[in-house]
């Protein structure tokens, strides 16, 4: 029995890596987006602190963006399936 980790435990592994990333960066954007909603009118909207959340806000995005990238460049497709794992078809 071959013990080599084939493409398909490979996908598995940065999909589940990549899904657990998305969730931590929804959460995180939730979180800040929510705090921004809450100083909105009790800060200064040019404070350090609004910038750094409206900063955050933005890296986060960026960050969503290279996950789903990440994730789209690795897709399971008809070409890179294994036989093995009965995907073909």
């Amino acid at each position: 029995m071959d013990t080599k980790p084939g493409r398909w435990s490979n996908w598995m592994d940065r999909a589940r890596t990549c899904f657990k990333a998305a969730t931590a960066i929804d959460a995180t954007a939730t979180t800040v987006h929510s705090t921004l909603r809450e100083l909105n009118g009790l800060a200064d909207p040019q404070s350090e602190m609004v910038n750094a959340l409206r900063e955050a806000e933005a890296a986060l995005e960026r960050a969503r963006e290279a996950v789903q990238a990440a994730l789209k460049a690795r897709q399971l497709t008809a070409a890179n399936r294994e036989v093995a794992y009965g995907l073909v078809g």
